[in-house]
């Protein structure tokens, strides 16, 4: 491990943590993220000019301000998590409901179905950017079963992701 501007490089899975922060819960997890990406974008260039970056984070990362600023980038890409709300889920539905049909034909534990589509926020963001749906239906295990309050013993998730 190698001390990087205050975070520590490592290997994980093969990726890379190149900075960890530790914040209160009174912060945005993603305050901050634009000018240390800045830095750690610049350490890299300085070793391979034509590397690919790719920023993954949760939707607590997906601020306009990040979004932006990858897409001024060269080859600097964003994946980043998207709170599920009601637009989302209507645009997802005919996945969904492809899912349910193909588990109830071939009788799988799980079946993820993918659709891609334009979306835009009403207030924040400043343009419509593509984004990739999952539906996916997956049986559901006892746990799962005792977290939901003992539901329906199958689940039914929508998420959503910036590609």
């Amino acid at each position: 491990m190698a001390d990087f501007s205050g975070g520590t490089l490592s290997s994980d899975g093969g990726a890379l943590l190149l900075r960890e922060v530790e914040r209160t819960s009174d912060h945005s997890a993603a305050q901050g993220v634009v000018p240390a990406l800045e830095k750690i974008v610049a350490a890299i260039r300085k070793r391979g000019r034509q590397a690919r970056i790719m920023v993954r984070g949760d939707s607590g990362f997906g601020w306009e301000e990040l979004r932006a600023w990858c897409e001024g980038q060269f080859q600097v890409y964003y994946w980043l998590g998207l709170a599920k709300n009601s637009v989302l889920v209507e645009k997802l539905a005919l996945a969904l409901a492809d899912a349910r049909a193909r588990r109830c034909r071939c009788g799988a534990v799980s079946v993820r179905v993918f659709r891609g589509f334009e979306y835009r926020t009403q207030k924040t963001w400043s343009q419509a950017r593509r984004v990739i749906g999952k539906a996916e239906v997956a049986q559901a295990t006892a746990g799962s079963v005792r977290l939901k309050l003992l539901k329906v013993a199958a689940q039914a998730r929508v998420s959503v992701r910036r590609v």
